[in-house]
């Protein structure tokens, strides 16, 4: 067993990390985007919803594949996912962007990074911080990943426009390195307490509670709405194509990410007020529905595609990690079960419904960038943002019911 000293350490290593991590976000983000964007001699987003649509496939994919080795290999998988992130980072740097295959390596490395990191990740979040020093964790966690958000996307604009994509990477490089570096002195002091897995069991208690079916549910409208879904893309690609520039992408970015600083901060007040419900649905469902209606009545206008952006990203965005995020999913879909054995199990099948949200909206949005429908591609993201509505109904009502449960 560990001394105090090396619990804190434990809990150091887990922030430092995360912070790495949301450190190469970006690059990996918007910024490949624009690169994907900016090597296509048509300027086509098509790469990019490909590279989607497989990455989240893969993940849906790997979050049964893996379960076994993130239960009983948790440590090995979590340094396992630095490895997969050096590689990918690899890939990008020296692999041709023109060439037919890039999207599709590119998506497989990421699918491979992203799994292998977050199953584990959130297991350590939970058992290696105290419960009284879990809140201070999590405070401070999130506090310095949202400077970095801030911060790193203006670091990352610059370096591109003086240097090249391909020279930044190894700045990104780097980071991925010292990741790895920092894993290998984690040492859990806890071993997962079922190394064994029961997807029957899983599936049987997903249909016989209520609860977690409600989860399966938000985290399919998570996957519609949210990062990485057809509405993201459609946002980010909008924005791209009105300032072009990467400079002006890593401003904008770090505004929007520092207007998600005070958004959570109000949202975290609006959701205990009584009637929080209709405050949140009518400050983001007329937003999120007209938004894109304007883009598509004013085209090409950078003012408008930039409000879009900044509200999408940090109006949304905030919203679910304010109400639904801050004690991760696992927290909530924890005191819905008898033991702790099928956590993890649960976990993958709400991965799962994530990945068949993102998925669906994202083809269709493939669809009709295939079809020559662009222009349409703006009311598609208003039709889709409706899904906002039953989202939070469902997140606030089940945060509700949690805060009641817990006072009583």
């Amino acid at each position: 067993m560990l001394s105090r000293r090396g619990l804190r350490t434990n809990e150091n290593l887990l922030v430092a990390v995360d912070v790495l991590v949301h450190s190469r976000t970006a690059f990996l983000g918007i910024f490949l985007m624009a690169f994907m964007m900016g090597v296509s001699l048509s300027q086509s987003p098509t790469s990019y919803i490909i590279y989607n649509i497989v990455r989240y496939v893969c993940m849906g994919l790997f979050a049964i594949i893996f379960l076994w080795v993130s239960k009983r290999h948790t440590l090995a998988a979590w340094r396992i996912s630095a490895m997969f992130s050096i590689s990918q980072i690899l890939a990008v740097i020296f692999l041709d962007a023109t060439a037919p295959y890039f999207p599709y390596v590119i998506a497989v490395l990421s699918a491979f990074e992203s799994m292998l990191y977050w199953r584990p990740k959130m297991y350590f979040d939970v058992v290696e911080v105290s419960n009284e020093r879990r809140l201070r964790f999590k405070a401070i966690g999130q506090m310095i990943s949202e400077l970095i958000k801030i911060i790193m996307p203006v670091i990352l604009g610059i370096s591109i426009v003086q240097t090249s994509y391909t020279l930044t990477g190894f700045v990104i490089l780097a980071i991925s390195v010292f990741q790895l570096l920092l894993s290998i002195l984690f040492r859990p002091t806890h071993r997962p307490s079922s190394p064994k897995v029961n997807f029957v069991s899983a599936y049987e208690r997903i249909i016989h509670n209520p609860a977690l079916q409600k989860i399966m549910t938000i985290q399919f409208l998570r996957g519609i709405l949210l990062t990485g879904s057809a509405y993201a893309i459609i946002v980010s690609i909008n924005l791209y194509q009105s300032v072009q520039s990467s400079f002006d992408l890593g401003i904008l970015t770090a505004i929007s990410s520092a207007i998600s600083i005070i958004v959570i901060m109000i949202y975290q007040r609006i959701v205990k007020r009584k009637g929080s419900q209709m405050t949140m649905l009518v400050g983001l469902a007329a937003p999120i529905i007209l938004l894109p209606v304007v883009c598509y009545l004013f085209p090409n206008n950078a003012t408008t595609a930039i409000v879009y952006y900044v509200y999408a990203q940090c109006i949304m965005e905030s919203f679910y990690n304010s109400v639904i995020s801050v004690k991760r999913l696992q927290d909530i879909m924890k005191k819905h079960l008898r033991d702790d054995s099928l956590r993890i199990e649960i976990e993958s099948m709400s991965e799962i419904a994530l990945t068949v949200g993102r998925v669906l909206t994202l083809t269709i949005l493939l669809f009709m960038i295939q079809m020559g429908w662009q222009r349409y591609v703006l009311i598609f993201a208003a039709i889709s943002g409706i899904a906002i509505i039953p989202f939070i109904r469902m997140s606030l009502s089940h945060r509700e019911v949690e805060a009641k449960s817990t006072s009583n």
